[in-house]
């Protein structure tokens, strides 16, 4: 069992009277780097072990199979067995799915309860919080869904709106479709701080990721000649990268959490409710 650090606590933002954006990324990067060595080792073993198996079978698989192999000569995927593209897809979409929901439900619930963070809190905190965050989560898209089918313009009104519900739904206990109308409650009135709040995090976060794929980018999509992009050493090379790009993208998950985490206290404090 991995030895617990000693866990920092998730503070409730000590902000001014109107939080700004500045101040909130502020604290909520200082908890993340305060808590930055928890939940590197706790995002390697739950997102980290899972992507190091299926891209070791990915490249075995391509480069010991003569005709996954010829994949790479041709960059033609009817060279690839159906059935090897559907079970890699299937078992892909499984594990990301189970990941992504342990993980970040783990470390949502965990932040919300404010009572730190360590590798054991949050497995415990996983394995509270997985299914009724999946629960959650397939009411909140299929609302969303409804309403961006009727029309998009009330999809991105309401996207924001119910923003901050996931952290109500943890916090209050209040039930879905209550932790919703609450939510939107929190936002009434700052729909444009929250829209604008939201927009500049996702561009931080989404270049930073830009950055470090972009030698994927220039082997790939780049005028990198095909032999160069076919040999089996680079395709090794884009295989282990693309592990380390998915990987530096799972540690960028804690930074947004903790940061809606913190605009939700302000906006309660700001509202007195």
């Amino acid at each position: 069992m991995v030895k617990p650090a000693t866990p920092a606590k998730p503070k409730k933002t000590q902000l001014s009277k109107k939080a700004t954006f500045g101040s909130l990324f502020k604290v909520s990067l200082e908890e993340y780097k305060s808590n930055f060595r928890t939940f590197l080792i706790f995002l390697l073993i739950f997102i980290g072990t899972p992507l190091v198996i299926l891209t070791s079978i990915d490249i075995f698989s391509v480069l010991m199979n003569e005709e996954t192999q010829s994949f790479l000569m041709t960059n033609s995927y009817e060279s690839i067995p159906p059935v090897f593209i559907i079970l890699m897809s299937f078992i892909a979409v499984i594990v990301y799915l189970f990941t992504y929901l342990f993980t970040t439900g783990a470390i949502t619930y965990a932040s919300i309860k404010n009572r730190g963070y360590n590798y054991n809190r949050l497995v415990k905190a996983g394995q509270v919080s997985w299914l009724k965050y999946f629960g959650f989560l397939i009411v909140f898209c299929f609302f969303l869904f409804l309403l961006f089918l009727l029309f998009i313009i009330p999809g991105i009104i309401f996207a924001v709106f119910w923003m901050l519900s996931i952290y109500v739904f943890f916090d209050e206990k209040k039930g879905i479709m209550n932790s919703l109308k609450k939510s939107k409650q929190l936002v009434k009135g700052n729909w444009w701080r929250t829209f604008g709040y939201a927009l500049l995090l996702s561009l931080m976060l989404i270049v930073t990721q830009w950055i470090v794929s972009i030698p994927i980018a220039v082997i790939s999509l780049g005028p990198t000649p095909f032999y160069l992009r076919s040999n089996p050493g680079v395709f090794i090379f884009l295989s282990v990268y693309s592990l380390f790009v998915n990987l530096f993208s799972a540690l960028l998950y804690p930074i947004a959490i903790i940061f809606y985490k913190n605009y939700y206290f302000a906006l309660k404090k700001e509202k007195g409710i």
